[in-house]
């Protein structure tokens, strides 16, 4: 069986799902992005299905990732966080050595660091 470049929970599908109903020619990219005090931030936008080519890697039929940013994702878990309030997608990323106090950014091994 084929492993997943990333993992995305139950919750998180379900909520990927139900904001591509009102996007349903679209996939939700992720990616990052150098920005914040720790390096990089996460990015979500919407993607046109009809936009996609070889350079992509596609996860559950919602998420797509480029293989640029493979590299700093791999192995990586996308969990949905609930409260009264908001609904947040937080990322569990073993390629992140750190983060800064807020949670906003992070840093990666330097490895990954594209």
């Amino acid at each position: 069986m084929k492993k997943e470049i990333v993992t995305i929970t139950t919750d998180a599908k379900k909520y990927l799902h139900h904001i591509l109903l009102q996007h349903p020619e679209c996939f939700i990219k992720a990616g990052y992005m150098a920005s914040g005090c720790a390096g990089f931030k996460y990015t979500f936008e919407f993607i046109d299905k009809n936009s996609i080519n070889f350079g992509y890697d596609l996860i559950d039929d919602i998420l797509i990732i480029s293989h640029e940013h493979t590299i700093g994702l791999i192995g990586s878990t996308l969990t949905l966080v609930s409260n009264k309030f908001e609904n947040q997608l937080v990322w569990e990323n073993p390629s992140a050595i750190s983060e800064c106090g807020c949670g906003e950014s992070f840093q990666l091994d330097n490895g990954c660091n594209k």
